[in-house]
């Protein structure tokens, strides 16, 4: 694992790699995450679901504006898993 790549270019990978370089790649990025104080409550949250059969695999996002409590944008997507999807 090298630590010489740069972090626009682990947000942007592919992501078309074996699951133990995906399991590296995460590990780069996770000292990157960051824990902030909004310092208000958000206006926009989004919840996202996946299930699966087999190898396929479903995913939807569902984006609310939360003073409204209206949909603001739904968006759905299907297809072939490219490395194993852990069940939980």
């Amino acid at each position: 694992m090298t630590n010489k790549i740069s972090l626009h270019q682990l947000i942007n990978h592919s992501w078309h790699v074996p699951l133990k370089r995906a399991a590296e790649l995460q590990a780069l990025l996770a000292p990157h995450v960051r824990l902030t104080h909004l310092g208000q409550p958000p206006r926009v949250v989004a919840g996202v679901d996946s299930a699966q059969d087999g190898d396929h695999i479903f995913v939807a996002v569902v984006v609310m504006d939360i003073p409204e409590w209206k949909v603001i944008e739904i968006q759905c997507a299907d297809g072939t898993a490219r490395f194993p999807v852990p069940l939980s």
